[in-house]
């Protein structure tokens, strides 16, 4: 995923976390349009990490996973959009436009409830 998005000349990115917690600096740090996150993230999970970024700002975020009871979980809690992480490599145009749509603030919030 990381290399798919630095490719992209329209989109930067602006950090990579290994935990919730490391994500969690990073984004007070860098305050990103849109923070893509794994529901599995080690430490206080996707989830968790949703439940603590920050409101102020217009950060938006997609939730990957591959399970749609954890998606729908991540759309509870605040995600703009969901993504089936498994499907990012073989349909890396999708993931991208997403990510395009959510930094535009036109993804759709019941458009993200199941896999894309």
């Amino acid at each position: 995923m990381t290399e798919l998005l630095a490719k992209e000349r329209d989109l930067e990115l602006v950090g990579v976390a290994a935990s919730a917690e490391e994500a969690l600096r990073a984004v007070e740090q860098c305050y990103p349009d849109v923070v893509t996150i794994d529901v599995a993230m080690p430490g206080m999970g996707g989830i968790g990490l949703l439940d603590h970024l920050p409101k102020r700002g217009g950060i938006r975020t997609i939730m990957l996973s591959g399970h749609i009871d954890a998606m729908a979980d991540a759309m509870d809690h605040g995600a703009d959009a969901t993504f089936d992480k498994a499907s990012i490599l073989s349909r890396p145009k999708a993931f991208l436009n997403l990510v395009r749509e959510v930094a535009a603030g036109k993804a759709p919030k019941a458009a993200g409830s199941g896999p894309v």
